[in-house]
């Protein structure tokens, strides 16, 4: 009994000897405060980042890896993709049930379909004319006219 004591206190021990300060997180990272309108809307160099639990998709510079901007959209977003001329985004919205097309402009919501039960990945097709959606239920895959 005596040396299982002993193990658990080094163990704490080099537990909290290894602890890292974690970063503070500013005010706007804290409310994801992020604006609609951000430099560089639909320029290379940007990240898009999906949020389950949320209802947009948070838009990072590559080069400076800071948020910059946000896409509002249904949700429980779990999926982002381009048309092939990049002027048309797709977020699939598991929570909701529906893809949010937005136009990478100025990243307005262009309509809002239902996408069917547990919406997940895309992919373009044909050429850019065609949308094929894959869902985590038994709906299969879903062909959406672009």
């Amino acid at each position: 009994m005596k040396t299982l004591n002993i193990f658990l206190i080094i163990s704490i021990l080099l537990i909290l000897s290894c602890k890292k300060e974690l970063k503070e997180l500013s005010d706007t990272e804290k409310l994801y405060d992020l604006p609609t309108k951000y430099d560089k809307i639909s320029e290379k160099g940007l990240a898009y980042v999906c949020h389950l639990n949320n209802n947009f998709v948070t838009v990072i510079n590559t080069e400076s890896q800071e948020p910059i901007g946000k896409i509002n959209c249904g949700a429980g977003s779990v999926f982002i993709c381009f048309s092939t001329d990049h002027t048309t985004g797709y977020i699939t919205n598991v929570k909701s049930r529906d893809l949010t097309i937005f136009d990478t402009k100025n990243n307005t919501t262009k309509a809002t379909v239902n996408a069917g039960d547990n919406p997940n990945e895309m992919l373009i097709v044909q050429n850019g004319s065609m949308l094929l959606i894959s869902h985590g239920s038994a709906d299969g895959i879903w062909v959406l006219e672009t």
